[in-house]
């Protein structure tokens, strides 16, 4: 039998990897030995190092889940990890390093544009760039829907917003080198995010005064954001709609106050055994009496509580498994039960409690503020679903009792909470065809994973392949494997409609990204698998077995020849003007030219590049041979052929008024496909869909859009 460890009572270092270990190690030492002999002046003085970020960074531990930009991309357990050492400390460190990472780099990875992220991303990461989130007003505190900083037409600069308004418990802002502000835009009265840095804004648009006299969260800096017209390019705008984009980050930020408070419980219940040991009354140490016995043992008993349900929330997290709701049970749960544990552990201390040097008292005015930020324990007790169900998902309930077919992209497993699987929809319909398009599938070891084209095209054999011969591997120029997978959906779909109208039922079809790109693998993929042996590498535009077959330089370009047979080889010398290259016994057979290809690619080089592309497409025209210009996609735009296959074409858009589309490439006998009009702006059909389909009514509609319920 195991013996009782109190500092991990429920063995919680079990449930743990060797990696979140190790993560939460480094964390400790450093949190131990950096912070901990600073925390004090820090907490009597309101002040914060802002190096200490840069610390952190160094160590990787900001944004330490996203798994771009040079970031750690580890689990969000490690990450509550690593909240939880900080918060061991200090509740207002992890505060700072939670803004940090959670509530700025959480949002412009997830939201923000590929240019936003390699510009901010890597200076976050290391600490060299703070940055605050300003979602909270002086007026409306819990109800960030109310706000009133508003976002218009900059009346001067275009191309730019004016922001005005005013943000109030901001932690970090009087520091903050980027600042993410949420504000109404007032053409719509939809919420945006903005970032906005410091640097750009003219004197006098931007304010951010410190909250001074605080009584806990002493050691984290606090302020206000005050806006005056403050301009904002347009391109500093993140990419999503409404509150679903700060509400995101916040239950990010949540997690790791679940976690983090745990760590400050813990530190309590070492400090208090420590005193109750040390200190005797009545000629016998405090922690012989069976009610100090008591405040110990209800605290270790929340503390391993607390994080063995944060660890088990974090792992639904990553798995796509994670109700909104656990978040702010979790949330409330843990900062209740380590304030109560605080100061039922002060009282250990008796009158030295009220000493900083104790540390105890520090952390239960800390805990107060946690307990009431980021959502006061009252309103993550609110549960709407658990009281009244989901009106979004019974309209899309309606929906799929009318719908052919039904097409999603989640995580798998992650709309089974919302009764929108398979399962669920194919007993309110059993005709529909409901159709998963994921990056790994349905099933196997990575069916939790993400998945991305360029990610997929990286593990999946296509970009190993792809490339130039002795350079590294690169990405297909668009995102083929998306492409590929969406008509694979496709044919699927009607496929599946067709054979439902023999057998009257509908089914699941499980699409791929993973499986669509390894058959596109096509005969490499095949040669692989009956040979045996590995595949020949990249070849740039050249082909592996078959020469001269690439691309060659010209005057002002590159030019594409295929000799794919002798016959053919020989005309292309002809129309080189070195015919004798065909009888060399070098060249004279595709094998002789495949073992001689160092040889013959360089010698037709050095004749391609004194003549332009036009010359040597004049010169090859009506050969019988293969050839072609190596054009950019402006020139194959323009280009005779493809406009003479109508492969451009014009269309009204109601925004931007007649724009020019590529077409669709079937051409049919019997009817005319292609493109009739531009793609709906989002929500553009919701009244229709929502009358036509559910029944609803124009209020009921208004109310719903009102709430956020449909766009």
């Amino acid at each position: 039998m195991a013996r009782f460890n109190w500092e991990d009572s429920l063995s919680v270092k079990n449930a743990l990897t060797p990696e979140e270990l190790d993560i939460q190690e480094t964390a400790r030492a450093y949190c131990q030995e950096r912070l901990l002999p600073r925390v004090l002046d820090a907490y009597r003085n309101e002040d914060y190092d802002s190096e200490i970020l840069k610390e952190m960074g160094s160590l990787g531990l900001l944004g330490a889940t996203i798994p771009t930009h040079g970031c750690a991309g580890v689990s969000s357990v490690a990450s509550g990890l690593i909240a939880k050492e900080v918060e061991r400390v200090d509740s207002g460190y992890r505060s700072g390093m939670s803004v940090q990472s959670s509530l700025v780099m959480g949002p412009i990875s997830e939201h923000g544009t590929a240019e936003q992220k390699d510009r901010f991303l890597p200076q976050l990461r290391d600490g060299t760039m703070i940055g605050c989130f300003g979602l909270t007003e002086p007026n409306h505190g819990s109800d960030p829907g109310s706000m009133e900083t508003i976002a218009r037409e900059h009346p001067t600069k275009k191309g730019y917003f004016s922001l005005s308004g005013s943000k109030t418990w901001i932690t970090n802002s009087p520091i903050a080198d980027l600042l993410i502000v949420w504000a109404k835009l007032e053409t719509t009265g939809k919420i945006r995010g903005f970032l906005i840095e410091r640097r750009e804004c003219p004197p006098g648009t931007l304010e951010t005064p410190s909250l001074k006299h605080k009584n806990g969260l002493r050691a984290s800096i606090t302020g206000m954001i005050l806006l005056d017209n403050c301009p904002v390019p347009a391109e500093n705008m993140l990419q999503v709609e409404g509150l679903k984009g700060p509400f995101s980050c916040l239950n990010s930020a949540r997690y790791g106050i679940a976690f983090g408070t745990m760590g400050a419980l813990e530190d309590c219940i070492t400090r208090a055994r420590t005193y109750a040991l040390d200190r005797n009354q009545f000629k016998k140490p405090l922690a012989s009496y069976q009610l100090i016995q008591k405040k110990l043992a209800d605290a270790l008993t929340d503390a391993a509580y607390g994080t063995l349900a944060a660890i088990h929330v974090g792992r639904l997290k990553d798995d796509g498994e994670m109700a909104p709701e656990m978040i702010s049970m979790i949330k409330r749960q843990n900062c209740d039960r380590a304030l109560t544990g605080a100061r039922a552990l002060q009282e250990v201390f008796g009158g030295n409690a009220a000493s900083d040097e104790y540390h105890i008292g520090r952390h239960v005015a800390n805990l107060f503020v946690v307990q009431t930020y980021e959502g006061q324990s009252d309103i993550h007790s609110v549960c709407g679903p658990f009281v009244q169900g989901s009106q979004g998902v019974q309209i899309l309930h309606k929906l799929a009792s009318e719908c052919d077919v039904l097409v999603e992209n989640y995580i798998p497993g992650s709309l089974k909470q919302y009764d929108l699987d398979f399962k669920s929809i194919n007993k309110i319909n059993p005709t529909l065809v409901y159709t998963s398009i994921t990056g790994y599938g349905q099933t196997g070891p990575y069916r939790k994973r993400a998945g991305y084209d360029v990610m997929v095209e990286a593990e999946m054999g296509l970009m190993h392949i792809t490339g130039s011969r002795d350079g590294p591997p690169v990405k297909v120029g668009v995102a083929v494997t998306d492409l590929t997978t969406g008509l694979y959906a496709t044919h699927s779909i009607l496929a599946a409609l067709f054979l439902r109208q023999r057998t009257g039922k509908g089914q699941h079809i499980d699409v791929a990204l993973s499986d669509c790109q390894v058959a596109t693998l096509a005969n490499i993929g095949s040669s692989v698998l009956i040979s045996g042996d590995k595949d020949s590498g990249r070849w740039g535009t050249a082909h592996p077995s078959i020469v001269p077959y690439r691309g060659f330089r010209t005057l002002d370009g590159d030019l594409m020849l295929g000799g794919g047979n002798d016959r053919l080889f020989r005309i292309l010398c002809e129309r080189l003007g070195f015919p004798e290259w065909a009888t060399d016994s070098r060249f004279a057979s595709n094998s002789s030219r495949v073992a001689n290809r160092a040889v013959l690619e360089p010698l037709i080089e050095e004749v391609t590049v004194t003549k332009t592309t036009k010359e040597w497409l004049d010169i090859l025209e009506n050969s019988g041979m293969a050839y072609a210009a190596i054009n950019d996609v402006k020139s194959t735009l323009e280009h005779e052929h493809v406009l003479a296959r109508n492969m451009v074409t014009e269309i009204q858009h109601e925004a931007c008024g007649p724009i020019k589309l590529i077409n669709s490439p079937v051409k049919f006998s019997e009817s005319s496909p292609g493109i009739r009009e531009a793609p709906p702006t989002l929500g553009r059909h919701t009244d229709h869909v929502l009358e036509q389909m559910v029944g609803l009514d124009k209020k009921e509609i208004a109310v719903l859009r009102e709430e956020g319920v449909v766009t």
